[in-house]
């Protein structure tokens, strides 16, 4: 019985990871002249793809698509509480990503109490929203665009800022048309653009020729030829404190909890596309449960350090040596298996991107587990028969991927040690194992 669910599950879990699709996958961008900026935000895993191997970059994205991007990029933890927005479920994919959106400043809401989270965004709209986390100032002379009549007083400020630093040119014509829908082409290289890069592991970095801002993920990094970058931005007080540069830094995620992590008390140009008289939202608004796991090397195992209290209902985080594995994954016994899935699916990437050392992350659990239920020794393609094996091989049909090719790049024992210690957890050894830690 064993056997035939921990099957199950290995084909549950090879279902899953497959739905997202990445750049090298995306058959309709080959040529396309976004493909680059495509390829780049995918490898950054902020876009996705449809489940027949597509991007589809001519058609437009809507306004939660496009917070969903931002949030991808810059991991805040803060949450704004939105319920009274009468077109937002809780229940919906896009409902964290619109509350840290809130909570950052970055959305507000209509009037009539609505987000319009499935509506498509006009070009104008996403400059606003985006330049309220970038906090780009310009001359405010929008006259260089043939249609520069036709921008909303409250865009005039993103929209030059934008063009004043090359991260937007308008068309072969001098329009910019402020009020047509972005596609998904475009948002793909105004974030390239304005976003220059995101750092996650620690050293040194040259800067030389970049002229965005970047976000920095990741503890000791120290900036070279930083003179063009326009805005500096760390996860959190750690990062901040372990870096080495000049320019001003803002922290995504702070600890102080006095005031908000991004600052918009500036002055804000009102944004009629998300409602109210502009003024964004203060980071104040209570934050939902976390917990947080942060794991740091020492020898051939992990320093743990933990933040927060484990609870039914808590966001939790893993962040190993400065870069975060996974985040905001809620941890209930209801959902129990879908966190097990996504743990499970974070570790294997983490693993095979060398994000993590998974031989020192299980001799660290072994330290904790003493009497838990969990059996270390156990190799996880000791359970599946060749037969077995076949049949996930079929199952995977048209993907043209095998068993093998999943694991690609993880030795037996590493796949091994990411499963057993997740699979045979149920919702009380998990809890009692990440108190432990």
């Amino acid at each position: 019985m064993k056997k035939s669910l921990f099957i199950c599950t290995i084909i549950t879990i090879i279902c899953c990871m497959s739905v997202s699709v990445y750049a090298a996958n995306f058959n309709d961008v080959s040529g396309h002249w976004a493909e680059s900026f495509i390829n780049r935000w995918s490898e950054e895993k902020v876009i996705n793809g449809y489940e027949d191997a597509t991007f589809k970059p001519n058609n437009n994205i809507t306004r939660a698509e496009f917070i969903a991007m931002i949030m991808r990029i810059f991991e805040p933890t803060n949450k704004a509480e939105i319920s009274k927005y009468t077109d937002v479920n809780n229940s919906s994919w896009y409902y964290d990503a619109l509350a840290k959106g809130y909570a950052m400043g970055a959305i507000q809401g209509y009037e009539d109490n609505t987000m319009k989270p499935e509506s498509n965004i006009t070009r104008q709209e996403a400059m606003v929203i985006l330049n309220r986390i970038l906090s780009l100032t310009s001359s405010g002379n929008s006259d260089e665009f043939i249609d520069a009549n036709e921008i909303a007083t409250w865009a005039k400020d993103a929209i030059t800022a934008f063009s004043e630093n090359k991260y937007i040119n308008g068309y072969e014509d001098g329009s910019i048309h402020p009020t047509a829908y972005i596609t998904r082409a475009e948002i793909t290289k105004i974030l390239d653009k304005s976003i220059s890069k995101i750092i996650t592991q620690s050293g040194e970095v040259d800067l030389s020729g970049m002229n965005g801002s970047i976000v920095i993920k990741s503890e000791n990094v120290i900036l070279k030829n930083e003179e063009g970058i326009q805005k500096v931005f760390a996860l959190d007080d750690q990062v901040k404190n372990s870096l080495g540069t000049s320019k001003a830094v803002t922290v995504i995620n702070t600890t102080s909890n006095v005031e908000n992590v991004i600052d918009t008390n500036k002055e804000n140009v009102s944004d009629k596309s998300s409602g109210g008289n502009g003024t964004a939202q203060n980071g104040s608004a209570t934050a939902d449960k976390t917990f947080k796991i942060i794991l740091k090397t020492s020898g051939n195992k992990y320093e743990v350090e933990k933040v927060g209290e484990l609870v039914d209902g808590s966001k939790v985080t893993l962040v190993v040596d400065g870069k975060t594995i996974f985040s905001d994954k809620t941890f209930s016994k209801d959902n129990f298996f879908q966190f097990k899935l996504d743990m499970a699916s974070a570790l294997k990437n983490a693993a095979k991107n060398k994000s993590i050392n998974i031989d020192r992350f299980v001799s660290t659990l072994k330290d904790v587990k003493e009497d838990l239920p969990i059996d270390l020794e156990t190799n996880i393609l000791d359970f599946l028969s060749d037969d077995e094996k076949a049949f996930v091989e079929e199952l995977l049909g048209e993907s043209g991927k095998s068993f093998k090719d999943l694991y690609k790049g993880l030795s037996d024992e590493e796949i091994m040690n990411i499963g057993t210690m997740i699979f045979d957890m149920d919702y009380d050894t998990a809890k009692n194992l990440l108190e432990k830690m």
